[in-house]
């Protein structure tokens, strides 16, 4: 996903092989709206963003059933995690894993990390001075999921799927 924010547009690019039938991609804010169908052709999507900032969420749908696939702020400077590291063993005594990077925008009592398919969560008490936080994670595919707990509710504040290469 990639910004323009003279334009207040975001382009986001979809894998080469999805098993998606369908992928949708929503601005919260601006309520703009954008969707292919699998054997489209159309591999970027375009959308218009709200200047005061938005949440922009890319929804696979699959036999019938819609996901949340990746979740992301704009502008960047209101964004919650800089980037997600995969890091793939290069043998079978070591796991793979993802590395977290935040921004120091955070807030909150607590940050959990997890990933939704291995099951493995590491939860981070000093939200403010978090650098970054790592899970191991499903070799062949799996999500990274990071929320945010401030005063008892949950947020989610990045969502981003791992593919083996």
């Amino acid at each position: 996903m990639t910004f323009d924010e003279q334009n207040n547009t975001a382009q986001i690019r979809l894998a080469n092989s999805t098993s998606a039938d369908t992928v949708s991609v929503k601005a919260l804010n601006s309520s703009d709206v954008t969707s292919t169908a699998q054997a489209s052709t159309d591999r970027v999507l375009e959308l218009n963003l709200s200047q005061a900032g938005d949440e922009i969420l890319v929804n696979a749908t699959v036999d019938g059933e819609t996901t949340t696939v990746h979740r992301e702020q704009y502008p960047p400077a209101q964004r919650v995690v800089e980037s997600v590291t995969f890091e793939q063993s290069s043998d079978s005594t070591e796991v793979d894993s993802a590395t977290v990077t935040f921004t120091g925008n955070q807030t909150g009592d607590r940050i959990v990390v997890r990933s939704t398919v291995r099951g493995v969560e590491n939860t981070i008490n000093t939200v403010e001075t978090a650098a970054y936080a790592a899970v191991s994670i499903n070799p062949e595919g799996d999500e990274v999921v990071v929320t945010i707990f401030d005063d008892g509710e949950a947020t989610v504040v990045h969502r981003e799927r791992y593919y083996p290469e």
